[in-house]
C-alpha cells in the first residue's frame, strides 16, 4: 500500500515527538530535515513501514539507540500466557471455536507500542471481553473456510508480543479443524519495536505447535524486497495467508497473493479507508478491498 499524505504527516509527527527528550535544538532541526528529505525522495510505491525503518536508522546514527522493548515483550507475553487457559476455555465453549479464536486474536492486536503512545492493561482486558462479542465478517469468514477446505498450506504472519498467545490459539483451532494443512507462522527477523521474533515464539510455546520461520527482515511488516529467500518461498508457496496488523497490510496489500487481513484500526488513514472508527476490528480479504 503506497503511503498517503496522512501517512507522511504521521511519520513526521512521531519523529518530532521522539525528539522531545533531546535538548540540542540544532540536532533536532537537522534530524527533522533529514526525515523530510527521506520522505520527499522516496519512490511512489514506498510503504510507510519501510520508510520508518530507513528513518530509524538515521535516528540511531544521529541521536542514539531506539527504545528497548525486550522487557515489555516478556511482560505482555507472560500476561497473555496467564490469561490463555481461561480464553481457551471460552473459545472451546463457543458454537464456532475458530471464529471465536479469530475474534480474540484480532482484539490482541491492541498490544502495539509502535502505533500507540501507551498500551493499558485494563483497556486490553476490556477489549478482550468486548471483542469476544464481535464476530468476524461473515462473508469473509465463509470464503476463508472454503479456501482452507481445499488448501494444502497455510501461513500466518504474526505481529505483536502478547497477541502471539492468541494467535497460537487460532493455529491450534486450525490444526484441529484442518488436520491435513501444513501450518507455518512467520515472525520478524530482527527486533522491531514490540513485534514478535523467534524468541517470542519460544517463550509462548508457539514453536511447539507449528513451524516458525523468521522472515529475515527488520521492517515492521512483511516487505517482499527485504525478507529472506526462505520466507519468500514460504509465502509464495502458501495457498492461504492470514496477516495480522496494519504493518502487514501496508507492506503486502496489492502484492497479488491470496491474503486475509486481521487487525484493529489504529490510524487516520485506515479510519478513512475503511470508514470505521478507531480500534474497530477488521477481517478483510485482499481481493475485496478497494484502494483509495
Amino acid at each position: 500500500m503506497r503511503m498517503s499524505a496522512s501517512c507522511m504527516k504521521c511519520i513526521v509527527d512521531v519523529q518530532a515527538k521522539r525528539l522531545d527528550k533531546l535538548e540540542d535544538e540544532e540536532l533536532k532541526r537537522v534530524y527533522l530535515k533529514k526525515v523530510m528529505e527521506i520522505l520527499a525522495s522516496c519512490d511512489d510505491d514506498s510503504t510507510a513501514p519501510v520508510m520508518v525503518k530507513r528513518i530509524e536508522e538515521v535516528f540511531e546514527d544521529m541521536c542514539g539507540p531506539l527504545p528497548e522493548f525486550s522487557q515489555i515483550k516478556r511482560e505482555y507475553n507472560d500476561l497473555m500466557l496467564r490469561l490463555e487457559p481461561e480464553i481457551e476455555r471460552k473459545i472451546e465453549a463457543a458454537p464456532d471455536s475458530l471464529a471465536m479464536a479469530l475474534s480474540y486474536s484480532r482484539a490482541g492486536n491492541y498490544i502495539d507500542f509502535g502505533s500507540q503512545h501507551t498500551v493499558e492493561q485494563e483497556k486490553l482486558l476490556t477489549m478482550l471481553d468486548r471483542e469476544a462479542l464481535e464476530p468476524v465478517d461473515e462473508d469473509v469468514y465463509k470464503s476463508f473456510l472454503a479456501e482452507l477446505s481445499e488448501a494444502e498450506s497455510f501461513v500466518f504472519l504474526l505481529d505483536n508480543c502478547g497477541e502471539i498467545v492468541l494467535d497460537k490459539l487460532v493455529l491450534k483451532q486450525l490444526k484441529r479443524r484442518f488436520p491435513e494443512i501444513s501450518l507455518t507462522a512467520l515472525v520478524r527477523g530482527f527486533p522491531v519495536s514490540n513485534d514478535v521474533t523467534f524468541e517470542d515464539a519460544v517463550q509462548t510455546g508457539l514453536d511447539r505447535i507449528v513451524r516458525v520461520v523468521p522472515n529475515g527482515s527488520p521492517v515492521a511488516g512483511t516487505d517482499l524486497n527485504s525478507i529472506s529467500s526462505e520466507a519468500e518461498a514460504v509465502l509464495r508457496g502458501a495457498d492461504v495467508i492470514l496477516a495480522k496488523g496494519q504493518g502487514n497490510y501496508e507492506t503486502l496489500s496489492g502484492c497479488g497473493m491470496n491474503i486475509y487481513y486481521l487487525f484493529l484500526i489504529k490510524c487516520n488513514w485506515f479510519r478513512k479507508m475503511f470508514s470505521r472508527p478507531d480500534h474497530s476490528g477488521m477481517f478483510v480479504r485482499e481481493r475485496g478491498v478497494k484502494a483509495l
